[in-house]
């Protein structure tokens, strides 16, 4: 609700908080609301799973301060479905997305996203390793950036 009503805050890093579902959803509600000024949003490790990286996810469509987003090591999941919510988060210049559990359709969605985004600078995706998605990963992030000439660090 703080979050809610802030005019202020910029910032906001709860790594390794375990935020959950639950929070994730709290923070995508703030940051989808027309105050928000937050441009710095680091949930590390917060226990997220399928809903709340949705919720965030969807937030971003809305939200257009938003310009390094964190959402590394968080478990989100099969249920993840392909999300026609995460194909224009173009205002977002800053995306961290190392090891998570992606599934494929999340690397799908990662992949979609990417190609309809012209603000993004900055992508981290080191670990895909561990899920065995590495090659599709690298197929879909690959088609990605043959069309997006915006992103200038890639992990």
């Amino acid at each position: 609700e703080a979050l809610l009503k802030s005019k202020t805050l910029e910032s906001l890093d709860l790594w390794d908080n375990k935020i959950g579902d639950p929070g994730a959803v709290a923070i995508g509600n703030a940051i989808r609301s027309r105050g928000c000024v937050l441009t710095y949003l680091n949930l590390w490790k917060g226990t997220i799973g399928a809903e709340g990286a949705d919720s965030i996810v969807s937030a971003l469509e809305r939200n257009h301060t938003l310009t390094h987003l964190d959402i590394s090591y968080n478990p989100i999941g099969p249920e993840w479905e392909e999300r026609d919510n995460i194909a224009n988060p173009s205002d977002h210049e800053q995306a961290v997305l190392t090891s998570n559990r992606i599934y494929e359709q999340f690397v799908k969605a990662l992949g979609k996203a990417l190609k309809g985004n012209n603000t993004l600078s900055y992508l981290n995706v080191c670990s895909l390793k561990s899920t065995g998605l590495e090659s599709r990963a690298g197929v879909e992030i690959g088609r990605a950036l043959a069309v997006n000439t915006n992103l200038i660090h890639l992990e």
